[in-house]
């Protein structure tokens, strides 16, 4: 009897998920990223793969973010070039 080499669903080796982020702290991931810039920049592109994987994981942890987090990203791009003035209140019930 001859054995299949065939992958199936339950003999398949399992892949852990690429793309988790839980209890890792957003401000350590874009720390990473930012650090891993710096490694292709200053050492070339030996480092890009791993430069790479990151800004694929900070697309898609700001991508799956809080909306929360989402607008303070937001407001942040607005604050950097100055074109974004607050009203005097918010909206009415809001806190």
């Amino acid at each position: 009897m001859t054995k299949s080499l065939r992958a199936t669903a339950s003999n398949a080796p399992k892949r852990p998920d690429t793309h988790k982020h839980e209890g890792v702290p957003l401000t350590r991931l874009y720390e990473a990223h930012a650090y891993a810039a710096y490694l292709v920049v200053k050492y070339g592109v030996a480092y890009l793969p791993i430069f790479d994987r990151l800004d694929r994981d900070v697309a898609i942890a700001r991508a799956n973010g809080s909306g929360v987090e989402r607008a303070r990203q937001t407001l942040a791009a607005y604050d950097r070039d100055g074109s974004f003035t607050p009203p005097d209140s918010g909206p009415e019930g809001a806190q």
